[in-house]
């Protein structure tokens, strides 16, 4: 008996070896942060500057465009080009 329980069996090779090399080289990971840095904490927000007309009006005609696909959906996927035309 001594024998047999000195006996070990191999193990079997692994079916999907590793590839040497493949793949992009790891990095190590910098730890990202959702805070705003310091100097920038405690400042008001750059004031925006007032939208003239031609800019309000292209705005306005985007939003437009917009729900004009959104409610006709369907001819605007069949044909985009004459949609735009009228």
């Amino acid at each position: 008996m001594s024998d047999a329980e000195s006996k070990e069996v191999p193990r079997p090779p692994n079916a999907f070896p590793e590839a040497v090399g493949s793949g992009k080289p790891k990095v190590a990971s910098i730890p990202q942060s959702n805070a705003r840095p310091a100097s920038r904490r405690n400042r008001p927000a750059p004031a925006r500057a007032e939208a003239g007309p031609r800019e309000t009006l292209s705005q306005d005609a985007l939003e437009a465009a917009r729900v004009l696909k959104r409610k006709h959906r369907a001819y605007y996927d069949t044909d985009p080009k004459g949609f735009r035309a009228l």
